[in-house]
Protein backbone atom coordinates (compact mmCIF):
# COMPACT_ATOMS: atom_id res chain seq x y z
CA UNK A 1 0.00 0.00 0.00
CA UNK A 2 2.51 2.40 0.95
CA UNK A 3 4.50 1.73 -1.96
CA UNK A 4 1.11 2.17 -4.24
CA UNK A 5 1.36 5.89 -2.56
CA UNK A 6 5.10 6.56 -3.21
CA UNK A 7 4.76 5.55 -6.78
CA UNK A 8 1.48 7.61 -7.30
CA UNK A 9 2.73 10.66 -5.61
CA UNK A 10 6.39 10.37 -8.04
CA UNK A 11 4.00 9.82 -11.28
CA UNK A 12 4.20 12.58 -13.40
CA UNK A 13 0.30 12.84 -14.05
CA UNK A 14 -0.20 13.06 -10.57
CA UNK A 15 2.27 15.74 -10.23
CA UNK A 16 0.84 17.74 -13.11
CA UNK A 17 -2.69 17.68 -11.18
CA UNK A 18 -1.36 18.89 -7.87
CA UNK A 19 0.29 21.24 -9.56
CA UNK A 20 -2.74 22.99 -12.09
CA UNK A 21 -4.57 22.69 -8.24
CA UNK A 22 -1.54 24.88 -6.85
CA UNK A 23 -1.56 27.21 -9.80
CA UNK A 24 -6.05 27.54 -9.55
CA UNK A 25 -5.73 27.93 -6.21
CA UNK A 26 -3.34 31.19 -6.18
CA UNK A 27 -5.29 32.68 -9.29
CA UNK A 28 -8.29 32.03 -6.95
CA UNK A 29 -6.88 33.67 -3.92
CA UNK A 30 -5.28 36.79 -5.56
CA UNK A 31 -8.77 37.44 -7.52
CA UNK A 32 -10.76 37.36 -4.61
CA UNK A 33 -7.89 39.63 -2.94
CA UNK A 34 -8.64 42.41 -5.63
CA UNK A 35 -12.07 42.24 -5.12
CA UNK A 36 -11.90 42.75 -1.30
CA UNK A 37 -9.36 45.62 -1.94
CA UNK A 38 -11.34 47.27 -4.95
CA UNK A 39 -14.40 46.87 -2.61
CA UNK A 40 -12.44 48.89 0.33
CA UNK A 41 -11.45 51.48 -1.91
CA UNK A 42 -15.16 52.08 -3.00
CA UNK A 43 -16.28 51.76 0.39
CA UNK A 44 -14.30 54.53 1.81
CA UNK A 45 -14.82 56.46 -1.48
CA UNK A 46 -18.61 56.88 -0.90
CA UNK A 47 -18.10 57.12 3.04
CA UNK A 48 -15.62 60.07 2.13
CA UNK A 49 -17.95 61.72 -0.61
CA UNK A 50 -20.73 61.82 2.23
CA UNK A 51 -18.66 63.33 5.02
CA UNK A 52 -17.32 66.19 2.62
CA UNK A 53 -20.80 66.44 1.07
CA UNK A 54 -22.16 67.19 4.98
CA UNK A 55 -19.07 69.72 5.77
CA UNK A 56 -19.98 71.61 2.25
CA UNK A 57 -23.77 71.69 2.92
CA UNK A 58 -23.06 72.78 6.91
CA UNK A 59 -20.04 75.87 5.69
CA UNK A 60 -22.41 77.24 3.32
CA UNK A 61 -24.67 77.23 5.49
CA UNK A 62 -22.39 78.76 8.21
CA UNK A 63 -21.69 81.47 5.28
CA UNK A 64 -24.96 82.24 4.36
CA UNK A 65 -26.82 82.56 7.97
CA UNK A 66 -24.47 81.64 10.91
CA UNK A 67 -25.00 79.23 13.75
CA UNK A 68 -28.80 79.21 13.50
CA UNK A 69 -28.89 78.27 9.84
CA UNK A 70 -26.11 75.90 10.90
CA UNK A 71 -28.24 74.38 13.66
CA UNK A 72 -31.14 73.76 11.30
CA UNK A 73 -28.96 72.36 8.58
CA UNK A 74 -27.56 70.01 11.13
CA UNK A 75 -31.31 69.66 12.71
CA UNK A 76 -32.36 68.35 8.97
CA UNK A 77 -29.49 65.74 8.46
CA UNK A 78 -30.23 64.35 11.49
CA UNK A 79 -33.62 63.95 11.02
CA UNK A 80 -33.53 62.15 7.59
CA UNK A 81 -30.29 60.27 8.14
CA UNK A 82 -30.17 56.52 9.81
CA UNK A 83 -29.73 55.76 13.58
CA UNK A 84 -25.52 55.36 13.13
CA UNK A 85 -24.91 58.97 11.68
CA UNK A 86 -23.09 61.13 14.37
CA UNK A 87 -22.74 65.01 13.27
CA UNK A 88 -22.01 67.67 16.48
CA UNK A 89 -21.39 71.18 16.40
CA UNK A 90 -19.35 72.05 19.05
CA UNK A 91 -18.36 75.26 20.66
CA UNK A 92 -14.62 76.52 21.63
CA UNK A 93 -14.80 74.46 24.95
CA UNK A 94 -16.33 71.69 23.02
CA UNK A 95 -19.51 71.92 24.70
CA UNK A 96 -22.22 70.64 22.42
CA UNK A 97 -24.19 73.32 20.57
CA UNK A 98 -25.81 70.93 17.79
CA UNK A 99 -26.16 67.35 17.35
CA UNK A 100 -26.48 63.75 18.51
CA UNK A 101 -23.39 63.87 20.91
CA UNK A 102 -23.59 65.11 24.06
CA UNK A 103 -20.24 66.45 24.07
CA UNK A 104 -17.28 65.81 22.32
CA UNK A 105 -15.63 62.23 21.95
CA UNK A 106 -13.12 60.87 24.17
CA UNK A 107 -9.59 61.57 22.07
CA UNK A 108 -10.82 64.71 20.43
CA UNK A 109 -9.63 68.01 22.05
CA UNK A 110 -11.64 71.01 21.73
CA UNK A 111 -10.01 73.82 19.61
CA UNK A 112 -8.48 71.27 17.02
CA UNK A 113 -10.15 72.59 14.13
CA UNK A 114 -12.31 69.99 11.59
CA UNK A 115 -11.82 66.69 13.04
CA UNK A 116 -13.36 63.42 11.17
Amino acid sequence: MIARFSRLLTAYSTRLVLMAFGVQLIVLLLAMSYVWVSASREIAARDRAVVVGLRDDMLAAWRVGGEADLRAVIGARLSIQQEEDVVLLADAAGNALAGNLPGLPGGLVAGGGWQE
